[in-house]
């Protein structure tokens, strides 16, 4: 028992923390890859894609009801603007420490954790139906909140660009086309 207090007491490298952390996340993507691969193996790419965006969907509202209740028992508004006041993933992951680097067209570019693993598997058609999670989180945690992936690595794009705006600002750029 002296040995486990001990341990929880002592701090590790940042370096060694982030590893753990991209291992994680590594597994994350290859359970998700197998489960969706196998789905669309087994029920064709039509009913497999659709279940799979049905999981995501539900996996999304999880997340944005969890995080509503976490930033309102912090004691902020459950606002589009308030969604990151306290962090959903972890963000040492998703810092510019932790995206790996892949070379496309001569350039490096900095790319999620998850997609590396879908991009190495070939198999981004597959990873990019997870990407619809912020879609349902952002939606869930505030009704009137609503997410676009403008750009994607996973569809071929030099970066991933998520904006998040209400749906009145998105009507005032777009003119109210969705």
């Amino acid at each position: 028992m002296e040995d486990q207090a001990a341990d929880r007491s002592e701090s590790i490298p940042r370096a060694e923390a982030l590893a753990q952390i991209l291992t994680s996340v590594e597994r994350l993507a290859m359970l998700y890859y197998h489960f969706a691969n196998t789905l669309v193996a087994e029920l064709g790419e039509e009913k497999g894609k659709e279940l799979i965006r049905k999981a995501i969907e539900s996996y999304g509202t999880e997340v944005g009801e969890r995080q509503r209740r976490r930033v309102t028992a912090a004691g902020y508004a459950a606002s589009c603007e308030n969604y990151k006041v306290l962090p959903d993933l972890p963000a040492l992951a998703w810092s510019q420490e932790g995206m790996p680097k892949l070379v496309r067209q001569g350039k490096e570019i900095s790319i999620c954790p998850l997609a590396k693993y879908w991009m190495e598997k070939g198999a981004a058609d597959l990873g990019r139906l997870y990407c619809h999670v912020d879609q349902a989180k952002y939606s869930t945690f505030d009704p009137e909140c609503e997410c676009r992936h403008l750009e994607n690595v996973l569809d071929g794009d030099e970066r991933c660009l998520i904006v998040i705006k209400k749906k009145s600002e998105w009507d005032e750029v777009t003119g109210g086309v969705r």
